[in-house]
């Protein structure tokens, strides 16, 4: 099963995101998140964590998205990563590890293919000149998603202290963190091309 949290209202984004959700901003012809959501293998179960202009969500990707099974789970008065989370295990009360993304990250097959055969609870990072850097791409336990509110940080509960604090494997991965922003917008694009390119059944 695959988690995407896509509750935000996208401030870093204003003021495109008083009228459009930021993961359904258009690259390479398609909403953002579809390049994730065409990463996952097909009859995928995904799960999209909503609040904010989440009928824009719902009424491109629908039931189901290209062979992938898509559910909405309304996050009512999101209170961060942590507090998502923790309204899907009481929701779903999964059995397996689950791979979870936030909406304005870009994942790639590669990064799943990874993930899929890592050990819980386990966080893709990439190597920078500062250090690592965390992703934001995760593979959880189900044991740990009902202590996801226990950290509460700024007024919202953040997901990952948590993780960290139950001993997260980070998993390094050869590519950078790719991110919905004004600043990476170029780079953004000719990412998404890219992926385009290297999948084009996907996006004729």
């Amino acid at each position: 099963m695959f988690v995407c949290m896509a509750a935000g209202r996208g401030e870093r984004m204003r003021p495109l995101t008083n009228y459009l959700h930021k993961a359904m901003i258009p690259f390479s012809g398609v909403p953002f998140l579809a390049h994730a959501i065409a990463s996952l293998p097909r009859d995928s179960e995904v799960i999209i964590i909503v609040n904010y202009r989440w009928e824009q969500i719902a009424g491109y990707f629908g039931d189901c998205y290209k062979g992938r099974h898509i559910k909405y789970l309304r996050q009512h008065d999101p209170k961060g990563t942590g507090d998502a989370l923790f309204q899907f295990w009481k929701a779903y009360d999964p059995k397996d590890p689950v791979i979870v993304w936030q909406a304005d990250q870009m994942m790639f097959p590669s990064d799943v293919e990874i993930l899929s055969k890592a050990e819980p609870n386990a966080a893709l990072y990439s190597r920078t000149p500062a250090g690592l850097r965390e992703i934001g791409v995760w593979k959880i336990h189900p044991s740990i998603l009902p202590k996801l509110k226990n950290i509460l940080v700024n007024g919202e509960y953040r997901a990952l202290p948590v993780l960290l604090k139950e001993g997260l494997n980070k998993v390094e991965v050869e590519r950078e963190k790719l991110e919905i922003s004004f600043k990476e917008w170029n780079h953004l694009q000719e990412q998404c091309n890219s992926l385009r390119q290297k999948y084009p059944t996907e996006f004729p």
